[in-house]
């Protein structure tokens, strides 16, 4: 199998794109004293070859965990040469720059290498919302964080080991965990806002699929079709095989957003977000009646929508 899009793969692509050469970010991150098969692990460093095959362009878990030094060490070194590198290129505030780049593009190339591998990309995203929601003096210190992430789960192919690295760090060095913010939940507070649009993330066995199964929902009455033969611009066919060829229809009107079954097999329910109760949009083909007419069902953020037995899509807000 070709590791190109792994995440050690789209690790080193991207610190590349920011100045930094393979070679430095491995001589960085790696215990060059050590040994890697017979060889010294410098050697495999200093072989651009070697390097690629052996260090880079790898499966998750490849490369030993031992092999690496103390992240929390050796990533500040790197964010220093990092952040020298990008000031050579670019102009204005590095830090910025940075936090963007992390808990954008590159941020999301890494959830999709991660979703590759079967690996949680959710878990990597939730972190990237844990960090920018930390109250930290400077945004160095955030840029310091991200890139800790990014690293470690670059490295390793574990998300949830950089979740705890990049958690023991912030506390060590800002004295700064992660919280939950507290919340109320009030559905007053799911009225539509100007400039709001709405998005279908795929839920499979209960958790989110990943970061490139999110879906945004055409704002026109026209809507978006949902089955396994819909088509177009504003179609969704990541669905399961019980699934009508067009078997629902999601579309805004005066602002509110509505569900309307389209004479599906296996029928349409919606579960609300607010207290988990069970609206059914069309019922089955057995159980509809013969003059039945299909009724447009009212849907807000975190209502859960199902198609036949097993397609499940969590609605989330938009912002234009």
């Amino acid at each position: 199998m070709n590791h190109g899009n792994s995440p050690s793969s789209v690790m080193y692509a991207e610190l590349k794109q920011m100045g930094m050469s393979n070679r430095d970010v491995a001589a960085i991150l790696l215990d060059s004293k050590r040994t890697f098969g017979e060889s010294p692990l410098q050697n495999r460093i200093e072989s651009r070859t070697q390097l690629s095959r052996s260090i880079v362009h790898v499966a998750p878990g490849s490369v030993n965990v031992g092999l690496f030094r103390d992240f929390r060490q050796s990533v500040p070194v790197l964010m220093g040469d990092l952040t020298a590198a990008w000031c050579k290129r670019n102009k204005g505030d590095a830090d910025e720059a940075l936090c963007a780049r992390f808990a954008g593009e590159s941020g999301l190339a890494m959830q999709r290498a991660l979703a590759t591998y079967n690996l949680d990309s959710t878990l990597y995203r939730n972190i990237l919302l844990y960090i920018q929601n930390l109250e930290l003096s400077s945004e160095a210190n955030r840029a310091l964080l991200y890139l800790m992430h990014f690293v470690v789960t670059g490295c390793t192919g574990d998300p949830a080991l950089a979740a705890r690295i990049v958690e023991q760090t912030s506390i060590e060095r800002f004295d700064k965990a992660f919280q939950t913010p507290e919340t109320r939940f009030d559905r007053s507070s799911d009225a539509p806002v100007e400039g709001q649009g709405m998005g279908l993330m795929r839920l499979v066995a209960g958790r989110m699929k990943g970061a490139d199964a999110f879906y945004r929902l055409d704002e026109g009455e026209e809507g978006t079709i949902i089955g396994t033969f819909a088509s177009g611009p504003n179609a969704i066919n990541d669905v399961d095989v019980d699934v009508s060829r067009e078997h629902a229809r999601v579309y805004c009107k005066h602002g509110r957003w509505f569900v309307v079954g389209m004479g599906s097999l296996n029928g349409t329910m919606v579960i609300s977000g607010a207290d988990k109760s069970e609206h059914v949009v069309e019922p089955p083909m057995r159980e509809r009646p013969v003059d039945y007419t299909p009724v447009p069902v009212e849907i807000f953020p975190t209502d859960t929508l199902c198609f036949g037995a097993t397609t499940r899509f969590m609605v989330l807000p938009v912002m234009s």
